[in-house]
């Protein structure tokens, strides 16, 4: 058990000393995002390349379809990706997710309903339609906010972005170590 115990603490410290005298990088610190649309047109040619080529693609009779898809997708989010911000295209992903799903889904209902083979005048239902709708409206709308909104996002961050440091603290003058823990705001 002490033996465990040692081989933790000694990895602790060798990780403090490793640290010693760096500091937590921030976007703001590399000098790659100075352009403030920089985010904006990130996401905005991640989703209209691929949805163009993938359509371009579809009406000649090839299969872009899933160009199409993962541009409408991951496109919007490439801007928050690039700087620094992944976490803020969570919600976005996540109801382009849900759209997606909502036209499968009416998708598949629309096609079982064609299968009413017992029938003599089959009744289409209006429901996977208004499904797919629905669906592909939440995509678009989800993917036009993000583009929209992912500047001021990335601004928002920028100033209210803050780094930790931590650096092992030794005072000779007492016999004394310590950590030291610097916070800036």
């Amino acid at each position: 058990m002490i033996t465990f115990l040692a081989r933790r603490i000694s990895a602790v410290v060798f990780v403090l000393l490793l640290g010693l005298g760096a500091r937590a990088q921030t976007p703001a610190d590399t000098g790659f995002h100075r352009d403030e649309h920089g985010p904006m047109w990130t996401s905005f040619g991640a989703t209209v390349i691929p949805t163009v080529i993938g359509a371009v693609l579809e009406t000649n009779g090839g299969n872009g379809g899933a160009l199409i898809f993962g541009g409408l997708w991951l496109g919007p989010s490439v801007g928050y990706w690039t700087h620094g911000i992944a976490s803020k295209s969570t919600p976005g992903l996540l109801i382009r997710t849900g759209g997606f799903l909502l036209a499968g889904i009416g998708e598949v209902a629309g096609a079982v309903d064609g299968l009413q083979f017992d029938s003599p005048t089959p009744k289409k239902s209006w429901v996977p339609d208004a499904m797919v709708g629905v669906g592909l409206a939440l995509v678009v709308a989800s993917a036009v906010y993000d583009i929209a909104t992912v500047d001021r996002k990335v601004r928002e961050y920028r100033v209210a972005s803050w780094s930790i440091d931590v650096a092992p603290l030794l005072a000779t003058n007492r016999r004394a170590a310590g950590v030291e823990v610097l916070v800036r705001f």
